[in-house]
């Protein structure tokens, strides 16, 4: 009986490790994407509705300051030769004045989700701190939120990998593709990133291409976004959401 209890014990701790590893290391292909939320939202003001598809984000008071709306997925760590590779659409609706949105893959580190994330973050829109727009990678001293740029403490400030390939188009309202990969190669990841109109004229607003020779992380496991104060969105919508891993 005792021999039959150790092999069942033993059985009982490979299967929770492989559950374990599978929830912390997906396969090749499409990257599950769950708990969509603002950060900081402790009350859930803000809990996006979310019905075939569409993730919206709205209710009294989204659109006076800046949020931090975000998606969860399993741990995903980046081998030799794998990309993470992100699409959406995305519909900005009461958009007040210019300024930046900000988006990106992250690895989050804090319990309580709001500061201390390592990643790459791409700005989006004009904003006048920011005439060249700004693909940054964030540094392991990261203590403040993931679209910081807090130059004060030197190891929390993020690297500039890039600014923006040409010129920056307004954030107006209407729909967007963004579209976000991370290639991994030998140590070094190679970001790119753009937000691009659905309009006739299918517009870029922004567009980014950059090597990070000296990654903070090869693990992610956040998308996240930023409305800042001065853009002033009142709705945003996801739809078309898709992050998949790609390679061998």
């Amino acid at each position: 009986m005792k021999l039959l209890a150790r092999l069942t014990l033993a059985l009982t701790l490979q299967f929770s490790t492989l559950a374990m590893m599978a929830q912390t290391a997906p396969v090749k292909g499409e990257v599950p994407l769950d708990n969509w939320g603002v950060i900081g939202d402790k009350a859930g003001k803000w809990t996006p509705a979310q019905a075939e598809g569409r993730v919206t984000f709205s209710g009294e008071g989204f659109g006076d300051k800046g949020k931090l709306p975000a998606a969860f997925f399993p741990k995903t760590e980046l081998k030799q030769g794998q990309t993470l590779e992100l699409s959406a659409k995305i519909f900005f609706t009461g958009v007040s004045g210019t300024g930046n949105f900000r988006f990106g893959l992250f690895l989050k580190r804090s319990k309580d989700h709001a500061r201390g994330w390592l990643g790459y973050c791409a700005f989006a829109g004009l904003e006048k701190n920011f005439p060249n727009g700004g693909l940054y990678a964030r540094m392991q001293g990261n203590d403040t939120t993931f679209d910081s740029v807090d130059e004060s403490n030197p190891e929390a400030a993020p690297r500039l990998l890039s600014n923006a390939k040409g010129a920056i188009q307004n954030i107006r309202n209407g729909a967007y593709h963004l579209t976000m990969s991370l290639k991994r190669t030998g140590k070094e990841i190679e970001c790119t990133a753009r937000l691009v109109s659905e309009g006739e004229a299918a517009i870029p607003a922004v567009e980014y291409a950059a090597i990070d020779s000296q990654p903070a992380t090869y693990a992610f496991d956040t998308l996240g976004f930023s409305t800042r104060q001065v853009l002033s969105v009142d709705v945003l919508e996801f739809s078309d959401v898709k992050l998949s891993l790609k390679g061998d």
